[in-house]
């Protein structure tokens, strides 16, 4: 009930679960999951959803942690 948007996506890597296998948990629990075709998208999705004073929460693995760090310039 905290998130108004589950966005899933699949990180680029051999040990990576599918984006439909992450989806289907997610639209289990949450009645507005979406899927995203890259990292990228699922970030741009994210910012969108949020609004310019919304928050966006990342979670997974540390592999898509880091990638969203080389998108997202760290906060001053």
């Amino acid at each position: 009930p905290m998130m108004a948007k589950v966005i899933v996506t699949r990180v680029p890597v051999a040990r990576g679960e599918s984006v439909e296998t992450l989806f289907r948990s997610a639209a289990g629990r949450h009645p507005d999951a979406v899927t995203a075709g890259t990292i990228e998208e699922a970030l741009a999705m994210a910012r969108l959803a949020a609004g310019s004073g919304g928050l966006g929460v990342v979670s997974g693995s540390l592999y898509l942690v880091g990638e969203i760090k080389k998108i997202v310039p760290p906060a001053a």
